[in-house]
């Protein structure tokens, strides 16, 4: 039985966004402990990072500033006195809401 033996395409052990593979195509290593592993590193130019998570949040983040920012300009008052008001500390709290909601994530 004939197989077929070619140059078997090297698989990147790294998460994604990150890369091990040297100039020359293969795989750089660096010694940890008393073992060697994958030197990865962040891929220059490459996939982002962020998450679904994190452009739902930016999103959230973005809708509850807006409203705030634009409530706060259509009432006329400082930013302290329009706080102060029922509806200012609602949507002040709707922000950070947001904002510990994505660090509970880890975020």
């Amino acid at each position: 039985m004939a197989t077929k033996r070619g140059k078997a395409k090297k698989k990147n052990p790294c998460w994604k966004g990150y890369t091990a593979m040297g100039d020359d195509g293969k795989i750089v290593m660096k010694k940890k402990g008393n073992k060697m592993v994958p030197a990865c590193r962040p891929i220059k130019g490459g996939a982002s990072m962020s998450t679904k998570r994190d452009d739902d949040y930016n999103k959230k983040k973005k809708a509850a500033e807006l409203v705030f920012k634009t409530r706060l300009k259509e009432s006329g008052l400082s930013l302290s006195e329009f706080k102060k008001t029922k509806e200012g500390n609602k949507l002040a709290k709707d922000v950070q809401s947001v904002a510990s909601q994505h660090q509970g994530f880890g975020g």
